[in-house]
């Protein structure tokens, strides 16, 4: 009889992969969503809607639940982190847009599935960095991190009412 590391085991692959293709924001103010299960039902948006589509290096969004004991609830902590590449006027003022006001974030992940971050309190400035590294292989941009605290999870989105908010925003 063979031992499992002689005769190796087949290990099935992962359904999902990490990171997103693409992050668009919206002003909170810009949109109203119906959300019935966690799912986006219907949305109203209003005149002074706009998007705002970074050219994003990389980036990250994330939540995390935590149940305080005290009233026994759930809170959601949602992250919405991107790199700027460049220390231009452009990505300044971008990088300043950014940490003022409210914003919602579809974000669109690399599995093809889409989710509504700060829906209800809106994202807001956590911190922003610009830098320019020593070395010139070192990063010269700005990192955002913007977050919002939620009492429910990021809804999804589907993929046709993403790109009907998408394209009706300028």
């Amino acid at each position: 009889m063979s031992c499992e590391i002689t005769s190796g085991y087949t290990k099935a692959s992962c359904a999902s992969v990490g990171g997103y293709k693409s992050v668009i924001f919206i002003p909170h103010s810009g949109i109203e969503l119906t959300v019935v299960s966690n799912l986006v039902d219907s949305y109203t948006q209003t005149l002074d809607a706009f998007k705002f589509t970074p050219d994003v290096a990389s980036g990250m969004a994330d939540e995390n639940s935590t149940g305080p004991r005290e009233n026994n609830t759930n809170i959601y902590e949602q992250n919405v982190m991107i790199m700027l590449k460049e220390n231009s006027t452009a990505t300044i003022q971008k990088r300043d847009a950014l940490c003022t006001g409210y914003w919602m974030a579809i974000v669109e992940d690399n599995n093809g599935l889409y989710r509504v971050y700060g829906w209800k309190n809106g994202l807001f400035n956590g911190s922003s960095t610009t830098t320019t590294g020593q070395a010139l292989a070192d990063m010269a941009g700005s990192t955002i991190n913007i977050a919002s605290t939620e009492q429910v999870s990021a809804p999804f989105i589907s993929a046709v009412d993403a790109a009907a908010i998408v394209s009706y925003v300028s």
